[in-house]
């Protein structure tokens, strides 16, 4: 048996359905997995629950009546008659759910012809049962003729049916928000773990997805920026250049990538390469902090500003070579004096 397949199942609506069949049409009615477990079970006659389902003997043949029932269904027969060993009539009807055979829904306990009461008298005897309440039991068991029996076995064949159709869509959904629960799980432990600030803001602008390195970042607890709005968290940002990305970004699906100074609450500043891109959800930016970056190349700037200061105003001439080919980078005037007019820089 498919357990997980049959755990989809709501049995508290199939009862409804299988208590209104019941008292609708006067059939009772039962769902047995194929090790013959009752599922779910509607107004069974009083001579199985009060006899022969209690009795060790007798309960020993209704659940062989029941299996060899089930193994009916195996053989893919639409619907099988049986004549328990107790002595009724039992009809099943297979439960396929994803085209596999899960279960088996029964009815029946009943007669196609007057039951022979004699040979239930002597049943009473042998199994130590109130012979008169036994029989009385008994005449309470409808005899029905065989059209009307397939006619409602028809009906619930459909009814089978739209069972399998309702639980194999409802699978199909568990299993996709399963698949997609793994796919955000593993995506989600893949962005964590990035030391770039990673981001999802959706097409309402708040922020849906906010990684360590983000957090960090921004300066502000993850969770008090998620399911926030974007503008409202950061006043003053529709008039960055940044925000005109994101909106180009949200409303036309257009790709970035640029370097951004951004300026915090307190006054301070930082330097980050943006990369900004759409995704289902709305737009992804991925952020790298370069302040660092771009302090050492002010630096850098600066210092290369000092050593062409004092360079130019050296009275000898002074050359600054670099690369393989040793290629004149910096020349002072005493140097470029050496050959008036003509262009030093970059020759060897």
């Amino acid at each position: 048996m498919d357990t997980n397949v049959i755990d989809l199942i709501d049995f508290n609506k199939v009862d409804q359905l299988l208590e209104g069949f019941n008292k609708s049409t006067g059939f009772v009615t039962a769902i047995l997995d194929l090790d013959g477990n009752v599922l779910s079970k509607s107004g069974w006659r009083k001579i199985c629950t009060k006899y022969h389902r209690v009795n060790a003997v007798t309960a020993l043949r209704c659940r062989t009546s029941d299996t060899m029932l089930a193994n009916k269904m195996s053989e893919g027969e639409k619907y099988h008659f049986y004549e328990c060993h107790n002595g009724l009539i039992d009809v099943a009807v297979p439960l396929q759910i994803n085209g596999k055979h899960v279960a088996n829904l029964f009815s029946g306990q009943f007669f196609f012809e007057a039951p022979d009461f004699e040979k239930f008298r002597k049943q009473a005897q042998e199994f130590g049962f109130d012979e008169e309440a036994y029989l009385q039991a008994l005449s309470e068991v409808p005899v029905v003729s065989q059209e009307k029996v397939r006619s409602a076995m028809d009906f619930l064949l459909d009814m089978t049916m739209l069972i399998s159709d309702l639980e194999t869509q409802k699978h199909v959904q568990t299993r996709l928000a399963e698949k997609v629960s793994e796919s955000e799980e593993r995506y989600k432990s893949v962005l964590s773990g990035m030391l770039e600030g990673c981001q999802i803001i959706g097409f309402d602008w708040r922020y849906i997805y906010i990684n360590p390195s983000a957090e960090k970042q921004n300066r502000i607890p993850a969770e008090a920026l998620l399911g926030q709005n974007y503008h409202e968290m950061w006043p003053g940002i529709e008039e960055t250049y940044v925000y005109s990305r994101i909106k180009d970004c949200l409303e036309n699906g257009v790709s970035s990538q640029f370097e951004n100074e951004f300026m915090y609450a307190d006054g301070s500043k930082a330097w980050f390469d943006l990369r900004i891109q759409p995704v289902p959800e709305g737009v992804f930016i991925l952020s790298i902090d370069i302040t660092e970056s771009r302090r050492t190349q002010a630096e850098l700037k600066q210092q290369r500003q000092l050593l062409e200061t004092v360079i130019n105003h050296l009275p000898a001439s002074v050359s600054v070579l670099s690369g393989k080919d040793l290629r004149i980078e910096l020349a002072n005037p005493a140097y470029r004096a050496i050959a008036p007019g003509k262009e030093m820089i970059g020759m060897t």
